[in-house]
């Protein structure tokens, strides 16, 4: 009885543990790129727990609504705000089914990288950027024809795609950190 009652709450404690994980694991993912959330839990590397940086070679893409900001100077605050968070939902979903890291939000801009916490090689990660790159001109052109549905006005994505070099590191201080990449190649 006391070897099944020590088993039973070991496989409670363990089940507890499970769930915990798997749920901060979820509440990272919401924040922080898939590829940076795997890299901190699961691997033994401390590549993101430095404040220093690593020289990589990296394929970096923006992305911008043209004309959105103007357009959120006049629109309804809560359409608007439903109206990003669709457009948003659907890129970062094209950009992690291409395996891009989601580097930031900014406004309605998008910045993704290829190449720092899994890289396939210069030419894979490259292709990757563009494949992704051609199916979120596809996604907004679909969200477009949705939108005119609904009476708004017609949204165009402009995306820029660079590959070179950055410095990829945590930027930022002890109290917030962000794994991001700076450089020319960013800029």
């Amino acid at each position: 009885t006391l070897v099944l009652s020590g088993l039973t709450c070991f496989a409670y404690d363990f089940a507890l543990e499970r769930r915990e994980k798997t749920r901060v694991r979820r509440s990272l993912e919401r924040y922080v790129s898939r590829d940076v959330v795997r890299e901190l839990l699961d691997s033994d590397s401390d590549v993101l727990a430095q404040l220093g940086g690593t020289r990589k070679e990296v394929a970096v893409m923006f992305s911008d609504l043209r004309g959105f900001t103007a357009l959120s100077e006049h629109a309804e605050p809560a359409q608007l705000v439903s109206d990003l968070n669709e457009y948003l939902a659907a890129m970062v979903e094209i950009v992690f089914r291409h395996r891009g890291t989601l580097d930031k939000f900014i406004g309605d801009a998008v910045m993704a990288v290829w190449g720092t916490v899994d890289s396939a090689g210069r030419h894979e990660d490259a292709r990757r950027s563009v494949q992704t790159a051609l199916e979120m001109l596809a996604a907004v052109a679909r969200l477009r024809t949705q939108w005119a549905t609904r009476g708004a006005p017609e949204l165009h994505l402009g995306i820029g795609i660079h590959y070179g070099p950055v410095i990829f590191g945590n930027i930022g201080s002890e109290l917030k950190m962000e794994p991001t990449v700076i450089g020319d190649t960013v800029n």
